[in-house]
């Protein structure tokens, strides 16, 4: 079993940094980001033109939000609940963002403060981080596994 997990972390590391390595490191800028909240993280608003229903459903109730920033100008999208969308909303019926300088990307916090590295919305980005720390301890458990094995036989 402890077998199996090894080779399910190095497997998991690898395709983390291929991932990575294929989306130019995003994941990872935006992690690295959270941890300097004040120098990357900027409110902005999405002035919403378009409201898209998630994979073509309309009963679920989620839609995208497609816009262009207010501050910065950008066409993005957002995916949030049509129930929760008044959470969001401020004065001037735009959602309020907040907008990550080095990755571009957006997230919708209805907090007036930068969201921190343990915020909800970075669990994604912690992912390939913890994939890449745990393999090298699994690369080398792995490979005295089959030393051990070797000495058996």
């Amino acid at each position: 079993m402890k077998k199996i997990i090894c080779i399910f972390i190095l497997i998991l590391g690898i395709l983390a940094l291929i991932s990575e390595s294929v989306n130019e490191f995003s994941e990872t800028k935006f992690f690295y980001s959270s941890f300097y909240p004040d120098k990357y993280f900027v409110i902005d608003e999405l002035k919403y033109s378009n409201k898209i229903p998630v994979d073509g459903n309309v009963g679920t109730g989620l839609y995208y939000y497609e816009g262009v920033l207010v501050k910065h100008g950008l066409s993005k999208r957002v995916m949030r609940h049509e129930s929760n969308l008044h959470k969001v909303l401020n004065k001037n019926e735009n959602i309020r963002v907040w907008f990550n300088k080095l990755t571009e990307r957006i997230m919708i916090r209805n907090s007036k403060h930068p969201p921190k590295p343990f915020s909800y919305k970075l669990l994604d980005a912690w992912m390939p981080i913890v994939s890449w720390v745990l393999w090298f301890p699994a690369l080398f458990y792995y490979l005295q596994i089959r030393k051990k094995e070797k000495q058996v036989l």
